[in-house]
């Protein structure tokens, strides 16, 4: 199997307890959204959009299972689109979808999964590192460094950075999406930091709660 992404920044591994605390299932790649997404080989697809079923539920946003037909199945997920519908076929390399934002995330990745079956159960979980060649080697940045936290205040104005973020009803992963802010949305900080999931969130304007960091880069900040 190759990576689903040509370019990528691996921001979570398998097993990882970042935003799980019983292990990470899959491994996140970060780019930015609308950057191609690609079958890590050929098979039929089991499952595409937004799901709720065995295979997963609607938190994995627009996504994609894939039967390789050797005994393994991918998983793709927070897509923004979704190129095939169930029941379709592809071959290794072609373009499935593009990298989103969508289900529960702070912000835009590809959540990729490797499962030994389909139905989403822990048992069936391995590690995609295993399976996968890095045809992009040059091109893999890997960190375990913590971001430098800016303590913003209450008052401060700060805009978004990153092309794509989630605003929540209130701090962590599991508070509902209001809505969606664009890069250069400007923001005012309304109280104190809230730790939540290993983040840090701050409430600003509009009534919800952003994140300052997807744990890799900054998503909100004084500067552009």
């Amino acid at each position: 199997m190759n990576f689903p992404l040509k370019n990528y920044i691996v921001t979570q591994r398998f097993g990882e307890k970042i935003t799980d605390p019983q292990g990470h299932t899959g491994i996140d790649l970060w780019q930015p959204t609308g950057t191609p997404v690609y079958a890590a080989d050929g098979g039929d697809i089991l499952a595409a959009g937004i799901i709720n079923n065995a295979y997963g539920n609607s938190q994995y946003g627009q996504c994609m299972l894939i039967d390789h037909k050797n005994g393994l199945y991918t998983f793709y997920a927070h897509m923004n689109k979704v190129l095939f519908k169930k029941g379709m076929s592809v071959i290794a390399g072609a373009q499935i979808g593009t990298v989103g934002a969508t289900g529960n995330v702070t912000g835009e990745h590809l959540h990729f999964e490797v499962r030994t079956n389909p139905i989403w159960n822990r048992n069936n979980f391995v590690d995609p590192e295993k399976y996968l060649t890095f045809v992009d080697k040059p091109n893999i940045i890997n960190t375990n460094k913590p971001l430098q936290e800016d303590n913003l205040k209450e008052g401060e104005e700060v805009q978004v950075l990153v092309d794509l973020i989630n605003m929540r009803n209130s701090a962590g992963y599991s508070s509902n999406i209001i809505t969606q802010l664009k890069k250069g949305v400007k923001l005012k900080i309304t109280g104190n930091k809230v730790v939540k999931d290993n983040l840090v969130w701050y409430p600003v304007q509009l009534n919800g709660y952003v994140a300052e960091s997807d744990g890799y880069s900054k998503l909100i900040g004084k500067d552009i």
